[in-house]
């Protein structure tokens, strides 16, 4: 009984020392668990950071290039110098910007017709009637504006330049383009995101950042057309991806290398470029064109002294939730007289008697030419209707020269009045398209 007793204690005495042992033997794990320690990487955090500042400068880029008709400036982090000439705007994102001309006045002469000899170019050697399209009054837009031949009417022609800078940084068959909407908008973003980063925020690291590139990833024409062509939803979004070679190195001497961000929109740039193009190749080919609404497009008109701007929004494309804009200025341009009839005239004379004369007036779109000596068998005042388009939707005036007949001086001398269709601009006269008008003048009767 003695030795039981014993050995049940030995047992107990035995187990005591195991549970004893093991809890030390916890503890001390715990303690080495617990024992302060140099801070991990944070990889995840600092790969989250660079990415939120790659989206901020996603938006802002596209931004500035949707407001600037495509173009983000040198001092802006772009690739384009500002040009001379511009509209400037202040925004209430942006403050003030320049927005470039991207629909500009025509210059030189277009094409070359029939009376041309095959080595004679359209508007020289004392030929300027064998251009087809014109820039320069009077023969702008072109002669006998807008009959054809047939008395059709043709609104079709030259009636400005689109420029538009290109999408892609390279051509189909990989040639590269320069200043390229693309190539702008890579290069702003790389260059805002490693302005946005602040390592300071990381002070217990040792970080070197390397150079970062940035590829704007969207789809080809070709795809949008066969969208379209299909029915598809097509485009939704851009991809900016970002290589961006940054080492982190922790106090404990620990390193690693982040590479690769990314980051998309909502913003179908593809689908919103080819559609401004569209726009714009219409405002400068046919001067009836008015800029509308095309699908999710709402398209609206800004006045800017004798130039606008026209603002294209796209429904089904957000930045901060709001729809996209794109921006394109419109440099005034002349309106184009329509071709007076004047074979009527042949069958009225004027008259004058001394030192005076008809009198020439303008009301509304009517010239008005009051003889000085009524004829019974003659129209009295004699009244030809006036008609003009401006490219730009500007309203448009007449104006004529001279006021009156100047009396008999003119006698024996061709005689004409020049008509002129003028926009709210102050240009010279030179500038405006205008036709002449020849009419016979006689003394007046004596009765």
């Amino acid at each position: 009984m003695k030795k039981a007793q014993i050995t049940i204690f030995i047992i107990i005495g035995i187990l005591i020392l195991i549970a004893f042992g093991t809890t030390i033997y916890v503890a001390s794990k715990v303690k080495k668990i617990e024992k302060p320690k140099t801070p991990q990487l944070q990889t995840q955090t600092i790969q989250d950071y660079i990415t939120s500042c790659l989206e901020i400068a996603t938006k802002e880029g596209l931004t500035i290039l949707g407001k600037q008709g495509g173009y983000i400036y040198v001092s802006q982090g772009g690739l384009n110098n500002i040009p001379k000439f511009t509209v400037k705007y202040t925004d209430q994102e942006l403050g003030v910007i320049d927005i470039p001309f991207i629909v500009t006045p025509p210059q030189g002469n277009v094409g070359t017709s029939n009376c041309a000899t095959p080595d004679q170019k359209c508007g020289e050697q004392g030929r300027p009637e064998c251009c087809l399209f014109y820039s320069k009054t009077p023969h702008y837009p072109f002669t006998g504006f807008p009959y054809l031949p047939d008395g059709n009417e043709f609104y079709q022609g030259y009636y400005g330049m689109n420029e538009l800078p290109p999408l892609y940084k390279k051509t189909p068959d990989d040639k590269p383009v320069s200043n390229s909407i693309q190539e702008n908008l890579e290069q702003y973003i790389a260059k805002r995101t490693a302005e946005c980063t602040n390592w300071e925020t990381y002070k217990d690291y040792n970080i070197n950042a390397g150079t970062p590139k940035a590829s704007l990833i969207f789809a080809e024409k070709k795809q949008i057309e066969k969208f379209i062509e299909v029915q598809a939803l097509g485009e939704k979004y851009i991809t900016i991806e970002l290589e961006w070679p940054v080492e982190i190195t922790s106090p404990s001497g620990e390193k690693t290398i982040l590479t690769n961000f990314a980051t998309k929109e909502p913003v179908r740039l593809v689908t919103i470029y080819f559609t401004v193009k569209q726009i714009l190749d219409a405002d400068v080919t046919d001067i009836s064109y008015t800029p509308k609404d095309i699908d999710s497009f709402t398209v609206n008109s800004l006045k800017d002294g004798e130039n606008s701007i026209i603002i294209i929004k796209d429904a089904q494309s957000k930045i901060e939730n709001k729809p996209y804009e794109f921006w394109a200025a419109r440099k005034n341009r002349a309106p184009a007289i329509w071709q007076i009839n004047t074979e009527p005239l042949n069958e009225m004379t004027f008259h004058v008697k001394e030192d005076s004369g008809a009198t020439i007036t303008i009301e509304g779109n009517k010239l008005i030419i009051k003889d000085i000596c009524q004829d019974p068998d003659k129209p009295d005042p004699y009244i030809i209707e006036l008609k003009a388009t401006d490219p730009d939707e500007n309203k448009i005036t007449y104006e004529a020269t001279p006021k009156e007949i100047p009396g008999e001086t003119v006698l024996g001398k061709q005689v004409s009045i020049r008509v002129y269709a003028k926009d709210e601009s102050t240009n010279q006269e030179e500038w405006y398209d205008y036709q002449d008008i020849p009419i016979q003048v006689a003394l007046c009767p004596v009765r």
